[in-house]
Order: structure tokens, then C-alpha cells, then sequence
């Protein structure tokens, strides 16, 4: 699948790039173009990829650039179950700054679509990945020395976008049952 960050790279996020889609049991591999080699005041060092699938776990992996194209294969094993995902593909570029200093720059959010490639194929189930406490939506975001974290869930509404959604914090689940923010 060729993705094309271009326009979005002239500073009109509110075109979204197109959808990306396969198929149950496929392997989903990604050409990005349109990131430029400079950026934010340094040179594009690196770009991860991730994407969350039909059952909401987010896959990260490492882009290789070839030939001015940034590549990167997920494994089919990751799209065993099919469904939507809005916003289900990030791409993250690193800079690195003359000063030394790196910056991660969100450069593209995509929807993803798995879809069903037999009869046979089942639904994801994110509501696996998400907990509701006390009206506030939690994500399961990494594990850390076999802790399971989460990411708190935001909804926000922006006059030029519309609605949306974002994930903040750092927290574990306590003992007693409620979300502890890590500090």
C-alpha cells in the first residue's frame, strides 16, 4: 500500500490522508512518501510506524528508507480478526537537531480497514484492549517489567477539525482497582 504524506506535509492536516484497507490474514506493507528529508529544523533520522488492529493492540516497527521511499512489512499474524480502526495507523518521524537533540514528529494519522476474507472470519474485539472507569476510558498502552500501563482517553473538539480524540498519561492499574497515575 502506498501512502502518501504530501499534502498533509504542506501543512493541510485537515485533509486526511487516504484510508488504508486489506484483507484477514494479510501482511500489510507500507510505502510512505512525502516526508521530506528535513524538517522542524533538522534532518528526518527515522520513521515508526504503528498500527492498532481490529482488536485495538497497536503493532510499532521501524521504517527502512529505499530509494527516497520509507518501507515497512507488518506481519499477517497481526490481522487474524477484521474491523475498523479510526486513526489506526500512525506514522512518526524522527528528527535529529543540529544541537544534538532528537524530536518525534507525528506526520500522518490514517483510518485502517481489515476486511473479512472468508465467510469464516471473525470480528476484532477492542473492547479487550479498553476499561471504563468512573466514566473515563483507559487503553492498554505497554507493558513495563510485566506491569500492563494504560493511556487515559480525551475527547476534545477543535473549531477547524471537528471532534477527536487523545491519549494521555501514564497510568497502572492499583491494587484497590482504580487507575494510578505513573510519575
Amino acid at each position: 500500500m502506498k501512502v502518501d504524506l504530501t499534502v498533509q506535509m504542506e501543512k493541510k492536516l485537515t485533509l486526511p490522508p487516504m484510508p488504508v484497507g486489506i484483507y484477514t490474514g494479510s501482511a500489510l506493507p507500507l510505502e510512505i512518501v512525502g516526508i521530506p528529508a528535513m524538517m522542524s529544523g533538522g534532518v528526518v533520522s527515522g520513521v515508526s510506524v504503528t498500527v492498532t488492529n481490529a482488536d485495538g493492540i497497536p503493532v510499532t516497527g521501524t521504517a527502512e528508507i529505499i530509494g527516497g521511499t520509507w518501507m515497512i512489512l507488518f506481519a499477517a499474524s497481526n490481522f487474524a480478526n477484521y474491523g475498523e480502526v479510526m486513526a489506526g495507523i500512525r506514522i512518526d518521524a524522527t528528527v535529529a537537531r543540529r544541537d544534538g537533540t532528537t524530536a518525534v514528529v507525528t506526520v500522518g494519522v490514517i483510518d485502517f480497514e481489515v476486511k473479512a476474507a472468508s465467510a469464516d472470519a471473525t470480528a476484532g474485539t477492542p473492547s479487550n484492549m479498553v476499561m471504563v472507569k468512573g466514566g473515563d476510558i483507559y487503553c492498554k498502552s505497554q507493558m513495563v517489567g510485566g506491569v500492563q500501563h494504560y493511556v487515559k482517553q480525551v475527547i476534545s473538539h477543535d473549531p477547524e477539525i471537528g471532534w477527536g480524540a487523545d491519549w494521555t498519561g501514564d497510568y497502572v492499574l492499583g491494587s484497590d482497582g482504580q487507575y494510578v497515575e505513573v510519575t
